[in-house]
């Protein structure tokens, strides 16, 4: 089976993971009661890879073919959201989208969705678990694959989900004192593969993640990190190491919870930062 395949092949299992979090009737309600109706023929485009991308869409009806540098990758049908990734990062579309049929959308522009999510919040989480479960499933084919160590870069860059000081400030505030932890330069915070109760924002210091041995990422002052446990209880799906004296604040279910669903910012920046650790995991497939 050449890479085609198996990237169309991981698509289908991606699609099957979303299933299990993804509620049509939600995201249905979302985006009716914060976009507007979308009209689309048969053999039209709605967007084009590497092309900036502001809007997400609903399919209300009919169906679109994904592709990607002229191959077929998917098809995306009624009841299904598409074009997320681009507005919540703020990239390049990664595919193009044709339709199969004449489509019925909703359309949501992203600052429109940004504003929707201070109202649904509850949004935010089903995407949150939509985009771990690919994140945890690109993890595993990489792994399976033997990828992962052989192509991650050999220096490493800040990335994931960085929050404003402000905010995170206001945050630790709110928590107060005894959610406070230290960490000594050149020691271990999360181990791979182990269980965990608590996610850290990293109010001083840096941080090196890593994945099977091989440093993928560092995180500074406002960095985030072991959020994903914290969502479906699974276990961590890096290491991180303190590469400089760090104080950190410990953010447990609970606390988590409450503030996706009291601060939207916080819940767009977490979304953003799954969504960019994803392309980047991905990118490291090809």
């Amino acid at each position: 089976m050449d890479d085609l395949d198996l990237d169309f092949v991981e698509t289908k299992v991606s699609k099957e993971a979303d299933k299990l979090v993804y509620d049509v009737e939600v995201a249905r309600a979302f985006f009716q009661a914060n976009g507007k109706p979308a009209t689309i023929t048969k053999d039209a485009v709605l967007f084009t890879e590497k092309t900036p991308g502001g809007r997400m869409y609903f399919i209300i009806r009919g169906d679109l073919l994904l592709s990607m540098n002229g191959k077929s990758l998917d098809v995306a049908k009624a009841g299904e959201i598409l074009g997320e990734m681009s507005v919540v990062t703020g990239s390049l579309r990664t595919a193009t989208a044709v339709a199969r049929s004449d489509c019925m959308l909703i359309e949501m522009e992203g600052e429109q969705f940004k504003q929707a999510l201070s109202r649904q919040p509850e949004f935010a989480l089903m995407l949150m678990h939509m985009m771990l479960s690919r994140l945890r499933l690109t993890l595993s084919i990489l792994r399976m694959r033997g990828g992962l160590a052989a192509n991650a870069p050999a220096t490493t860059a800040t990335s994931g989900c960085v929050v404003n000081s402000k905010l995170l400030l206001n945050i630790a505030e709110a928590m107060g004192p005894t959610a406070i932890t230290q960490f000594p330069k050149g020691r271990n915070i999360i181990l791979e593969g182990a269980t965990g109760v608590s996610m850290y924002a990293i109010l001083q210091g840096s941080v090196v993640i890593s994945i099977q041995g091989k440093a993928v990422e560092t995180a500074g002052a406002g960095g985030i990190f072991g959020e994903m446990t914290l969502i479906d209880s699974g276990p961590r799906a890096a290491s991180v190491a303190a590469t400089s004296d760090c104080k950190l604040l410990a953010i447990n279910r609970e606390s988590f919870m409450k503030l996706v669903k009291s601060n939207p910012l916080f819940g767009f920046e977490l979304l953003k930062g799954f969504a960019e650790r994803l392309r980047y995991l991905n990118a490291l497939r090809k």
